[in-house]
């Protein structure tokens, strides 16, 4: 459990940041945002700026974790 306590406090101090080959010389950037909810009760959070839900194509700039939940989202650049 420490480790994945390390991981979050570091996801949330500063995002990781990788940039990966999508084909060609042409490089897509994009970082993974790392969300834990610990608690047993359903937690709204508020993000920096915009995401898109991969699924529903959903634009917002919350997203609800329910009890005990983790999330990690990618933000494209």
């Amino acid at each position: 459990q420490a480790h994945a306590l390390d991981l979050r406090q570091r996801a949330a101090d500063d995002p990781l940041e990788i940039a990966v080959e999508t084909g060609g010389a042409h490089k897509h950037a994009f970082e993974l945002l790392f969300l834990a909810n610990e608690n047993e009760q359903v937690q709204l959070v508020s993000l920096p700026g915009a995401w898109q839900d991969s699924i529903t194509g959903e634009e917002s700039s919350e997203v609800l974790l329910g009890p005990v939940d983790v999330r990690v989202l990618r933000i494209d650049f």
